[in-house]
């Protein structure tokens, strides 16, 4: 009885991962224009620039594997261990200078049996129906945030666990 990840959060996660991705690349272009360029007028800016090229390159090493082996943390959970999830809630953020809403932008959290924490983010028109999808999907995991909730969390993971029906 497998049932189907929500499709936004698949491109929601392939899509955060390739700005990942990107802005590793970018920053060892960055770094070897900077240590380059610079290398023998300012010391600062060729260490500033050696950084960038550390950084890129550490964020590209972490994130490629993943990402080619189709192993992303939050579909990977979902595919394979969904019983590791055992609280998920949702975040609008909006932005609202004078008083004008001009931008809403959504946070999903996922968080884990382990302690961890995933999160990914989706347009906020988009929270409700993938949460009510992910609730068919993840009977067994709390949903919705309170500060009871995030203590119960911080105790002991498991404490979030629901009772599913016809369990004893």
């Amino acid at each position: 009885m497998n049932k189907p990840i929500p499709e936004v959060l698949l491109k929601a996660e392939r899509k955060e991962y390739r700005l990942l991705l990107i802005t590793g690349v970018i920053l060892i272009i960055l770094g070897f224009v900077f240590a380059g360029l610079f290398f023998r007028q300012s010391v600062f800016l060729s260490v500033v620039g050696l950084g960038c090229l550390i950084g890129g390159v550490k964020l590209v090493y972490d994130k490629m594997p993943p990402y080619r082996q189709g192993r992303l943390p939050v579909t990977h959970l979902l595919r394979h261990n969904p019983r590791q999830i055992v609280w998920v809630y949702s975040m609008i953020t909006q932005r609202m200078p004078f008083g004008f809403e001009i931008n809403q932008s959504g946070i999903m959290y996922f968080k884990c049996l382990d302690g961890t924490t995933h999160s990914l983010a989706l347009p906020s028109a988009e929270l409700k129906p993938t949460g009510e999808q992910l609730n068919q999907l993840l009977p067994h995991a709390t949903f919705g945030y309170t500060e009871e909730r995030e203590q119960w969390f911080l105790a002991h993971p498991g404490m979030l666990y629901k009772e599913e029906e016809g369990e004893e």
